[in-house]
């Protein structure tokens, strides 16, 4: 679909918009490498990336990131999206992250500190440790969250609910090589909506 909102992007000029600013230390970050994708490359326990202002105010929400990933074979790695206030304190935190045994699993709630782990996504969608995820995260008009995840963009497997208050001011595209192995991850878009919702194209 069109970009329905200005704080959309679909990565399709071959440079990254203004309206991002990089963040931490990548060993690669840019939208040339890989035409119409962000490619980020890290291999050091930093979490880096970049951000955009976004400021959706008191209503409800949903942000959709779609992802080609390849999160390494050792350590915890991960990479997804985050939401943050304007001093950059997470409220929203949705990202894959190798469990340091070989296996996918999720780190979620507001900070990454709730894990959901690979026995828990069942067999619902495919889940390795390296292919194409859509992630969701929506928010009520208040301070409900819940986030989700799928392999093609309509259908959706709910990873939990939480509430976290503040003002979301920041979107955050994140990777991190904790394990001292190389994740490398393309970010294919980012689509926002101001209502919860399922329906993000693919």
């Amino acid at each position: 679909p069109g970009s329905p909102s200005a704080y959309d992007d679909e990565f399709a000029t071959g440079s990254i918009s203004g309206s991002w600013t990089n963040f931490g230390t990548p060993d690669t970050i840019n939208a040339s490498t890989y035409l119409g994708f962000i490619y980020l490359l890290d291999n050091d326990a930093a979490e880096c990336g970049m951000y955009e202002t976004y400021t959706p105010g008191a209503n409800a929400l949903s942000v959709a990131v779609k992802m080609i990933y390849n999160i390494g074979a050792a350590g915890f790695n991960y990479c997804g999206v985050v939401l943050a206030d304007n001093a950059a304190n997470p409220l929203a935190t949705l990202t894959l992250q190798n469990d340091n045994a070989g296996a996918l699993q999720v780190r979620t709630g507001f900070d990454g500190t709730t894990t959901v782990t690979n026995a828990t996504l069942g067999n619902y969608l495919t889940k390795t440790l390296l292919g194409v995820m859509y992630l969701l995260v929506t928010r009520d008009n208040t301070t409900g969250y819940t986030v989700y995840m799928g392999n093609d963009g309509l259908q959706w497997l709910t990873l939990g609910t939480f509430t976290k208050a503040g003002t979301i001011d920041r979107l955050y595209l994140v990777g991190n090589g904790q394990g001292g192995t190389n994740i490398d991850v393309k970010f294919d878009f980012v689509r926002t909506f101001t209502s919860q919702t399922f329906t993000i194209g693919s």
